[in-house]
Formats: C-alpha cells, sequence, structure tokens
C-alpha cells in the first residue's frame, strides 16, 4: 500500500442538475413575461418613474420582500459540520507533511565577523524575500581604517538584490541589480541597512536555487535562496464518517486468469462492500467480471505488467491504494484499517505498509520459496 498523487474527488450530482435546469426554465418564462412590458412606447411619465405600471410592479416587489419564498429549498448547501472538521484535519496533516519536507531554516553564527541565515529562504518566482539574519559584529570595524564594504552577488543571476531603506551615510552602488555593494563607516548604520536587505527573483523557475555571495574584508559566505512554486495542498475527499472505502481503493493487473481476479473481487465484495477495485486486463479475450463496484480497463493484448500497473495508479481516486495480484483473496484477517492507521501515524512517518501471505491451508510464511506456489 503506498501513497498516490493528490487529487480532491468530487462525485457529479444528478438531481442538483436537474433541479438548477428546472429552476433555470422558471426564470426564463418569467422573464418573457416582463420584456414584453417594454416593447411598447415609453412615455414622460414612464421615464420619471411615475407611471400606474411601474408603481405596480414596484409595490409588488416591495411586497415580495417580506413574503416566505415559495422556491424549494436548494439540494446543495453548507457542509456539513462534520465533513468540515475531516477536512480540516486533512489539511492540518498536509500542512504537517510540508513543513517536515521545506528546508530548515540554519542560523550561521559568526564564526566570521558576520552572521546569516544558511539556508531555508524561499521565495516564489518574479516575487521577493527578505534577507533576514545578516549582521556584521563591530569588530569588523578597525579604527585605523574605518570604512567597511560588502558586497553582493548573485551567483546564478536568478535575481536582484536591493535595500529598501538608504542612510544618507552610507555608498550604495548597484542597487537592485545582481551585484550591489555597501560602503559604511559606522555599525549601526550598517546593521539598519542590512534589516531591509531584499532578493527578488527575475526569472520564472518552477524550482530552482540560487546562492548569494557576500563578501567583507578577506570573509566569503554563501546564502542558499531557493525559488520555488507553492503547491497545491494534497487534500482528498475524506467522506463521512471516516470510511475506509473512502480511503483505500483495491487495484489488481490480470492476464487470463478471470477464474482468479473474479475469485478477488467477491472476497473484496465480501469484506469491503463499498470499496472501488480497478483492474487492468491485457488478456487476448476479454471477459465480463463479477461483483460491484468494478471498473475494468480492457488493454490491448500483452500489453505488459507495467504498463497496467501505470494505468491503475493513474486512475486511483482515493488517497491511498491497496496493489495486489489477482490470485490473492480477502479472509477475515485482512483489516485493512489497521494498514490505514500505520501510514496515517504521525509518528510512524510510513509510506507503504504490507502484510503477510497466507497459503489456503493457514500457513503464514514472511518468504517465498518453491513449495508456496503449489498452493496457489
Amino acid at each position: 500500500m503506498a501513497r498516490h498523487l493528490p487529487k480532491i474527488y468530487l462525485r457529479p450530482i444528478g438531481i442538483c442538475s436537474i433541479i438548477i435546469i428546472t429552476c433555470a426554465i422558471v426564470c426564463v418564462k418569467l422573464s418573457f413575461k416582463y420584456v414584453r412590458l417594454s416593447h411598447r412606447t415609453v412615455n414622460e411619465d414612464e421615464i420619471t418613474g411615475h407611471s400606474p405600471a411601474l408603481v405596480n410592479i414596484r409595490s409588488n416587489m416591495l411586497v415580495s420582500r417580506n413574503e416566505k419564498c415559495s422556491c424549494p429549498k436548494p439540494v446543495i448547501g453548507p457542509l456539513e459540520m462534520d465533513k468540515r472538521v475531516q477536512q480540516r484535519k486533512e489539511f492540518i496533516e498536509w500542512e504537517r507533511q510540508e513543513e517536515q519536507a521545506a528546508d530548515p531554516v540554519t542560523r550561521c553564527v559568526a564564526m566570521s565577523p558576520i552572521e546569516y541565515i544558511g539556508s531555508g529562504i524561499t521565495v516564489e518566482p518574479l516575487s521577493s524575500v527578505r534577507l533576514v539574519g545578516i549582521e556584521v559584529h563591530p569588530a569588523a570595524f578597525e579604527k585605523d581604517n574605518p570604512d567597511l564594504t560588502i558586497s553582493f552577488m548573485s551567483r546564478r543571476s536568478l535575481g536582484y538584490i536591493y535595500v529598501e531603506t538608504v542612510k544618507n551615510a552610507l555608498q550604495i552602488t548597484g542597487n537592485n541589480t545582481r551585484q550591489m555593494t555597501i560602503t559604511a563607516d559606522n555599525v549601526d548604520d550598517l546593521s539598519t541597512v542590512l534589516k531591509h536587505l531584499i532578493y527578488t527573483s527575475v526569472e520564472y523557475h518552477i524550482r530552482q536555487r540560487d546562492v548569494v555571495d557576500i563578501t567583507l574584508r578577506d570573509f566569503h559566505i554563501s546564502i542558499n535562496v531557493l525559488t520555488q512554486r507553492l503547491r497545491m495542498p494534497k487534500l482528498y475527499d475524506p467522506g463521512l464518517g471516516g470510511d475506509i472505502s473512502s480511503k483505500v481503493t483495491v487495484v489488481s493487473k490480470t492476464f487470463e486468469r478471470y477464474d482468479c481476479i473474479n475469485k478477488l473481487i467477491l472476497s473484496v465484495n465480501k469484506y469491503y462492500p463499498n470499496m472501488t477495485i480497478l483492474v487492468a486486463d491485457d488478456s487476448r479475450v476479454k471477459l465480463q467480471l463479477n461483483g460491484t463496484n468494478v471498473k475494468h480497463f480492457h488493454m490491448p493484448f500483452l500489453e505488459g505488467y507495467g504498463a497496467g500497473k501505470s494505468l491503475l495508479v493513474s486512475q486511483v481516486r482515493t488517497k491511498y491504494f491497496l496493489w495486489t495480484d489477482d490470485d490473492y483473496v480477502f479472509i477475515n484477517e485482512t483489516i485493512l484499517e489497521r494498514f490505514v492507521e500505520k501510514l496515517e501515524s504521525p509518528t510512524a512517518e510510513l509510506d507503504l505498509v504490507a502484510g503477510f501471505i497466507m497459503d489456503n491451508k493457514g500457513v503464514i510464511s514472511d518468504s517465498i520459496d518453491n513449495d508456496i506456489w503449489k498452493w496457489v
């Protein structure tokens, strides 16, 4: 069982579509009724709004505001609170996984005269981000040579470096370019400017890393800036009540073994009657599959296991899927809820879980030898 590319699955509601079309037809008929009123000569009273016809229409509109609508109650309404809570939990779990996968913010304490953020700075393409955490130690200023020059350069020329607050006592060259230099004779003025240092992405990349090289006297440091598009949340329809069938899809590839695949389908229907089953079939002669909730995908003859696997995974619409051979069957000890519990554990951090193989005599084995296949 493994995670699948995220998609939000929304089921179409046929009854709602019929009600919407019916209401649209009624509205069109009513609009024709009022359009006929405009196909006549308009006098001065009607222009000024004192026409008896307009007065009647307005009075009817005012009266109708105080009356209850006779239209049927809408089929589509606010989400039920239970589903809102489940969707919120799904989003919180996605945020947690994104934070774990993101680059950590690493602050490099001054072994040199400069303290800086080594990594963890991310910017969207063609947007700006503040280069936080850059500080110069007062010891960098020498008594004999109080002027201090610090330079910044975009190594891959993917961004501009910009100071939004400029003090008169400072000399800044190349502001808002790929290479900028700041000269200061006071540590306080320099520290103030460094707090307003901005990196702007000037090239569109979905994911690309740039390095800002900083040079101060004989010291050289590098700051990593990641240009990356913010990803859409990986959310799934959790369903109502957290039903296992809304989280797991059974997938299997078969070839010329309809007896086996039908046994698998019937066993899934027995223990998980609402669970979706996807079958990729590249047999020469295609036969009808038994059971319910089955999607049977016909493939060209001898298309292969890899092609069938790719086809099935692309059609999964749940958060997880269970990959099984066509000669397996579900039994009383097949408890998919335990698999999902492991996958959703915030401490286990698993992407794949598996189970033992049991032959028709009830013997469990964690290894495959030559004799086990005689029971298949």
